[in-house]
């Protein structure tokens, strides 16, 4: 093709299998004669960026066979000359199957999509409501990001004889798997109030059962969870499956660690768990969380944040409302993260007991 006038002076055969033009005649026409309407200016767009640049320009052009089919070719070029005539060369590529698989990828992407948010929806409809939140623990906070469209982390509530119950919990993986661990976690809760009234018991039941469900010498699939009771009277109760309670107490920050056995098949089937008490000086703050917090990558060197740091962060914003900790948690993570993608699910519960 002719750099500056656009004129084709040499065709492949080839084209002829492509838009059916006998080769001849379209020797001496203008290339752009032989693109659809609406791909002619960037057909001209295309010319001169190859000559200004010396070739190597690739771009999508649609092409006018002729018996007028539309055909979606990738164009690349290369400038040379021809009979001392600077030229360019097209390579044109036929594209159609390409773009017919994408099509097929994007609807079946679509469809996955959809799924997932119909997911979503049944997963936020198993976890207790904001309502149910406050109306057992009016003074608290629940920061709940999850890093896909559905999450494996998850929280639970519960009431029996006047106790109240909080439970967090971070099962193995996260998006579909980790959901699909987590809808398994609440039932088992459920079930387990039903029958049993200390975490510990609760723990234990729970952890019997991901070992009925999963066959253990093949699936290590589970849950890190922390169980806390509130009876009416007397100190708290709690027991935790490799998660720690921390909280802040007249103004020092303390932390309690949890058994290192977490529910599911990395631990013994006949393991049980023990109850722990807690006896609180009001007012007095406690912390539950995933580990997806202090993982997240970020700052200015682009670090891992660590639970020490996080620790840190906790005990200085403790003196703020509740509401306001959890803004100031939020909007420290987000900046903390910046661009880089979110690394696991998020859920940090401040609960106040006074």
């Amino acid at each position: 093709m002719h750099a500056s006038t656009g004129e084709v002076l040499y065709v492949n055969p080839a084209i002829e299998r492509l838009l059916s033009y006998a080769p001849e005649t379209v020797i001496g026409r203008s290339f752009p004669d032989i693109c659809a309407p609406e791909a002619v200016l960037r057909s001209a767009e295309l010319i001169a960026d190859a000559w200004e640049k010396g070739g190597a320009v690739s771009t999508e052009l649609v092409l006018k066979s002729a018996t007028g089919e539309k055909v979606p070719v990738e164009v690349s070029t290369r400038v040379t000359e021809v009979a001392k005539k600077p030229a360019i060369i097209l390579y044109v590529r036929d594209i159609r199957e390409r773009l017919r698989l994408q099509r097929i990828i994007e609807e079946k992407n679509k469809q996955l999509v959809e799924s997932i948010e119909y997911a979503r929806r049944l997963q936020l409809g198993a976890l207790p409501t904001r309502e149910e939140l406050q109306n057992l623990f009016p003074a608290s906070f629940w920061l709940y990001l999850p890093r896909d469209i559905v999450s494996g982390d998850f929280y639970w509530v519960g009431q029996r004889e006047g106790t109240r119950y909080l439970a967090i919990g971070d099962c193995t993986g996260h998006g579909v798997p980790g959901a699909m661990m987590v809808m398994l976690s609440l039932a088992f809760l459920n079930q387990a109030l039903n029958f049993y009234t200390t975490p510990a018991e609760i723990l234990t039941f729970m952890h019997r059962n991901f070992c009925a469900v999963f066959d253990v010498e093949k699936v290590r699939d589970g849950a890190e969870l922390i169980l806390l009771a509130f009876p009416p009277q007397g100190p708290l109760m709690w027991a935790s499956a490799n998660r720690p309670l921390w909280y802040v107490e007249q103004g020092q920050f303390y932390e309690k660690k949890g058994e290192r056995a977490p529910l599911g098949g990395s631990t013994d089937i006949g393991y049980t768990w023990q109850n722990q008490t807690l006896s609180l000086s009001a007012p007095a703050r406690l912390f539950l969380s995933t580990d997806g917090y202090a993982d997240q990558f970020g700052g200015p060197k682009s670090k891992k944040l660590t639970t020490r740091e996080f620790k840190r962060i906790l005990e200085e914003s403790a003196a703020l409302p509740l509401d306001q900790q959890e803004d100031f948690l939020r909007r420290f993570f987000s900046s903390w993260r910046g661009e880089l993608e979110q690394v696991d699910d998020v859920l940090v519960v401040g609960v106040e007991v006074r």
